[in-house]
C-alpha cells in the first residue's frame, strides 16, 4: 500500500470518527432537532432490538429509508418523551471501516448508550 493511499484511508477514518462523535453529541445534548442532518436523502436507518437481530428478524423499532422518513422519529422522540428526565451518554468504539467499491465505504461502529435518571428507583 502506497503512502498516499494510507493517508487517504486515515483521512476517511478521521472523518467517520468525527461524524460518529458529532452524532453522539447531538443525542447526548438533547439536540434532536439536528438529528436528521446526519442522514443523506437516500439513507437507510434501522434501530433493532438485540433479540430481533440475533433471531435474524429485520423488523426495527425505528426504520427509515430516506432523510424525510428519518425526520419523524427524531421529532416524536423529542416531543413525546413521557418518562422522567434523563441524561444520556453515548460511547463509540473504533469502527470497523473498509472501502467496498471505489468511494463507497462500509463502517460499523459499536455504540453503547447509557441513561441516568434523576431519581433512583
Amino acid at each position: 500500500m502506497q503512502l498516499a493511499e494510507v493517508a487517504q484511508r486515515l483521512e476517511i477514518r478521521l472523518e467517520l470518527d468525527t461524524l460518529y462523535a458529532d452524532y453522539a453529541a447531538c443525542l447526548d445534548t438533547d439536540a434532536l432537532e439536528r438529528w436528521p442532518e446526519f442522514f443523506t436523502a437516500d439513507c437507510h436507518y434501522r434501530v433493532t432490538s438485540a433479540e430481533n437481530y440475533e433471531a435474524g428478524l429485520p423488523l426495527g423499532l425505528i426504520y427509515a429509508t430516506s432523510k424525510e422518513h428519518a425526520e419523524g422519529p427524531g421529532q416524536r422522540i423529542a416531543r413525546g418523551n413521557i418518562y422522567e428526565p434523563q441524561r444520556y451518554r453515548h460511547l463509540i468504539s473504533a469502527s470497523a471501516s473498509k472501502a467496498t467499491m471505489g468511494a463507497l465505504w462500509m463502517s460499523r461502529p459499536v455504540f453503547l448508550s447509557c441513561a441516568r435518571c434523576r431519581t433512583a428507583r
